[in-house]
């Protein structure tokens, strides 16, 4: 009893709501409304050919690759006679010219790997 009264708490017995109150707090406590517990792993359906299917996420539509072309080429010539250092400065610095609703980060994104296949193997360092 020392313990508790140092602590400045005092032991008390079981506490007791009213139903109406406790489900006005917590709705997850009424059986009749609460949604049974998703099954475990061992319970969960596999898929017929017993393999994960993971979903890959859907392509907007939008193809920006004949619509970058000269800033690709643009880019291609930079890094050549030495405007920009390698693909990512080019595709950096062009990348507010892209077409596209896309952050500039985004559009460099798209750019980059663009101008880096379109280089020969020895330019890009």
């Amino acid at each position: 009893m020392d313990e508790y009264a140092a602590l400045g708490r005092v032991p008390v017995g079981p506490v007791w709501f009213l139903r109406a109150d406790l489900l006005s707090l917590w709705p997850a406590a009424d059986p009749e409304t609460s949604r049974p517990p998703p099954p475990s792993q061992a319970e969960r359906p596999k898929p017929k050919d017993s393999t994960i299917r993971i979903q890959q996420r859907q392509h907007s539509g939008t193809d920006y690759r004949q619509k970058d072309q000269p800033l690709v080429k643009e880019g291609v010539e930079g890094v050549r006679d030495g405007r920009f250092r390698n693909a990512n400065d080019a595709a950096r610095a062009l990348a507010d010219r892209a077409e596209g609703f896309g952050t500039p980060e985004s559009k460099r994104a798209r750019l980059q790997p663009q101008i880096k296949r379109a280089l020969p193997l020895n330019a890009d360092g």
